[in-house]
């Protein structure tokens, strides 16, 4: 009896392992996709202020083509 009853123990010890260790890698999987998430957030931002920048520099392009084209 007590073996079976130590048996059980180490049957529950071995569960709360598993799902503790089913935990970290949940929790690490979520902390890397916000992780990724945020690099993600920051490489769209700084592609927009480029993407701004460069419809800027047109626009200033084309306003000296048509003064320039213009008499």
């Amino acid at each position: 009896m007590l073996h079976r009853n130590g048996f059980l123990l180490s049957e529950a010890l071995i569960a709360v392992l598993i799902t503790a260790m089913l935990c970290l890698v949940v929790y690490g999987a979520a902390a890397l996709h916000t992780a990724g998430s945020q690099d993600i957030k920051q490489k769209r931002q700084q592609m927009a202020e480029h993407f701004e920048d460069a419809l800027g520099q047109m626009k200033g392009c084309e306003e000296t083509c048509q003064a320039t084209a213009s008499p």
